[in-house]
């Protein structure tokens, strides 16, 4: 089953961490060893930020939108 994660951080608070944090504890809640969880996100391509935390946190880039600019995230665990 695949969960779609978005998220948004208030822009006073950003560049501390807060969105790898929040997304590292979102995922290992959802994550056990008995169900095979997929997690999937968007991200616009400019956002440089959120797309380094995803490929951080092990997504793999899978398609890219050329029409809405956005990159298509997937983690399989």
């Amino acid at each position: 089953k695949d969960l779609v994660l978005s998220y948004l951080i208030d822009k006073k608070k950003r560049k501390k961490g807060l969105g790898f944090e929040m997304l590292k504890k979102i995922i290992k809640k959802f994550t056990t060893k008995s169900l095979k969880t997929s997690f999937k996100a968007q991200v616009k391509s400019n956002n440089l930020a959120s797309n380094a935390i995803f490929v951080k946190l092990g997504f793999k880039k899978i398609y890219f939108n050329r029409n809405k600019k956005v990159f298509s995230y997937k983690l399989s665990l």
